[in-house]
């Protein structure tokens, strides 16, 4: 759109954008995007009148503005036909997705699934899952260095921009135009800084919420990849420059000239010598600092695409070319557990063992076992410490299937002293409990 100035180009996005906060209504943020991209489109024109010396365009401002309204609408329509119940039913939506959403991912409500992330910190939290295990270590490390490098064009940009309005303003101020790219950058921040500011800081970080923005920093991992080689390309074609000092040499006499016109030879004393700063090998010497740049281009490029390529095979081979580990614990449970024992288990996780399709016999009724549970987090009390130990009188096993909840109270010390002190007394057979099988995954 700001290139192109089509107005086909503003519907398209604003009906995009409607998809996606009808998906997702934490995307409303890119609704910025079509603004951005409107200023940055009046800006592009007063950037080409004044280079080619002639005034704005006035039907440049007028369609960056029908621009704009024509995406807002074609969202807000998308929106209601993809999300009627969203507009028809305005109260309940609020309610359900801006109060009781809102106050789960702010840590206002205090729901037990999300307590896994008290005491963890804002935004880092977000990357370091993200390059740890939604992209992977490889591929992380390409994207967060790309983003940085956006976040440096951006920084470039804000300044440029500021710089050149305030140039405009003077009879001989100097403007610093904007490139193509650093306008593109600035689109896409438009809406990944605004998305992130507000849902980084949210105590909620489940992975998923940070997915609308991988694509972007994968983008800005290719740019500077695309950067570094050209770089190099452009200082590989660069020749060091000696300097050259000329020696006066005395006019020689015609004779000698006659002479020196009938050999072979150049006199060695020649009339122009190299300055001794600068070795003649130095003429084709290549340029070291480009090879530099090309080789961290092709590193970052081989990081990024092995290292992706690894980390989706791994996954792929680690989840579904295994068999999950709560079946293998199930079939372990049901070939080992005697007939009529007592499993406890824990609220806010899974129950073991599960039944197994398509092999008789794996089930709980036919092997006579019954589970009986209890809810770790609840508040410590006195009555809770009761229940704790009439279930655990009761038990024969105590299963886990993950480390959901031990791990999370750890976290909390202070508002758990009493339940860490039962999974310590656990391991280490205080409660005449032993480990009798673990099953994990790589």
């Amino acid at each position: 759109f700001v290139e192109r100035r089509k107005l086909w180009i503003a519907l398209l996005t604003g009906a995009a954008g409607g998809l996606a906060i009808a998906s997702k209504f934490s995307a409303l943020p890119v609704l910025a995007v079509p603004l951005v991209a409107a200023i940055l489109m009046v800006w592009r024109a007063l950037q080409e009148s004044r280079q080619e010396g002639r005034p704005l365009d006035g039907r440049v401002p007028f369609a960056a503005i029908a621009g704009l309204v024509l995406a807002w609408v074609a969202a807000a329509a998308t929106f209601f036909v993809t999300s009627p119940y969203a507009v028809l039913d305005w109260g309940n939506f609020s309610r359900a997705v801006l109060v009781e959403q809102g106050m789960m991912v702010r840590g206002v409500a205090d729901f037990p699934f999300t307590r896994q992330y008290r005491n963890t910190t804002p935004y880092l939290y977000f990357i370091q899952q993200q390059v740890q295990w939604g992209l992977g270590w490889a591929l992380g490390l390409v994207a967060a260095a790309g983003t940085l490098y956006a976040i440096y064009e951006l920084g470039r940009s804000v300044f440029r921009f500021v710089a050149t309005w305030i140039a405009l303003g003077r009879p001989n101020g100097t403007p610093r135009w904007l490139t193509d790219a650093q306008m593109a950058n600035l689109v896409v921040w438009s809406w990944v800084l605004p998305y992130f500011g507000i849902t980084g800081a949210f105590l909620a970080k489940f992975n998923r919420y940070m997915s609308p923005v991988l694509p972007f920093v994968l983008l800005w991992g290719a740019w500077l990849i695309v950067v570094l080689w050209k770089a190099g390309a452009r200082g590989e074609g660069r020749v060091a420059t000696p300097e050259i000092a000329v020696e006066p040499k005395p006019e020689p006499e015609v004779a000698e000239l006659d002479q020196e016109a009938s050999g072979d030879s150049v006199d060695s004393e020649s009339a122009i010598s190299l300055s001794p700063y600068l070795p003649i090998s130095n003429l084709q010497s290549p340029n070291r600092l480009a090879s530099l740049y090309r080789f961290a281009a092709l590193l970052l490029a081989t990081l990024g695409i092995a290292g992706g390529l690894f980390w989706s095979l791994a996954y792929v081979n680690g989840v579904y070319n295994r068999e999950h580990t709560w079946i293998t614990a199930s079939r372990w449970i049901y070939e080992n557990v005697p007939s009529g024992s007592v499993i406890l288990w824990e609220l806010w996780d899974d129950p073991l063992p599960k039944s197994i399709p398509g092999e008789p016999g794996m089930d709980m009724y036919s092997t006579g076992l019954s589970n009986i549970d209890w809810s770790p987090y609840e508040e410590d009390t006195a009555d809770k410490f009761e229940i704790m130990k009439q279930k655990l009188r009761e038990a024969d096993y105590v299963a886990y299937s993950s480390k959901r909840i031990y791990d999370s109270v750890d976290e909390l010390p202070q508002r758990y002293p009493m339940t860490n002190l039962y999974y310590q007394a656990m391991r280490d057979g205080r409660l005449g409990f032993e480990l009798a099988q673990e099953v994990t995954s790589p």
